[in-house]
């Protein structure tokens, strides 16, 4: 999917808008740069009614932006719904003013989601593994913030590593 320029425009406002909330916002865009729908959420999730995900006209060929308050990479749950609501795009912002996109080329591969269950992509439990084979202690000051850089990097990591194989673009810029 080639996008001009205005819907790079139109996607990076609103991205700004709301990388900082301190809930997630989700907003659906139509490939011309219009705006479909928007969702509200908590701190950890969009707050998505069960007819809009039942509706696959709503998302089929669209691009789905949201925030993640906490700076983290996609989740399972953002693959999810990117894969089986054939989204053409998925794309998330940070308070970091980061934003994360994997569009789908042809001959998207739907196993990305197995895979990256398989993988661990991002998770907690990936996070200690690389600390403990870094020889990382836990009780260093500044554990915490390490353990979620080795998250954001293995998922970064991870998904351009990946993106030949399964068919998609993968894309990290800041707004």
């Amino acid at each position: 999917m080639q996008k001009d320029s205005n819907l790079i425009k139109t996607l990076h406002k609103i991205e700004t808008k709301y990388c900082n909330l301190d809930h997630e916002t989700g907003v659906l865009f139509s490939p011309d740069g219009k705006i479909i729908k928007e969702w509200i959420g908590t701190e950890d999730e969009i707050i998505i009614p069960s007819e809009d995900f039942k509706n696959k006209d709503l998302w089929e060929s669209n691009i789905l932006t949201h925030n993640h308050t906490r700076g983290l990479h996609f989740s399972p749950d953002d693959i999810d719904i990117f894969v089986n609501l054939s989204l053409a795009e998925i794309r998330i912002s940070t308070p970091s003013k980061t934003y994360f996109s994997i569009i789908k080329n042809k001959d998207f591969n739907l196993k990305i989601y197995d895979e990256m269950l398989k993988d661990k992509v991002g998770s907690f439990s990936k996070g200690i593994e690389l600390a403990i084979t870094q020889g990382m202690t836990f009780n260093s000051k500044d554990f915490a913030n390490k353990l979620y850089n080795l998250r954001i990097k293995h998922a970064d990591d991870w998904f351009k590593n990946n993106a030949d194989k399964y068919n998609y673009t993968y894309e990290k810029g800041k707004l």
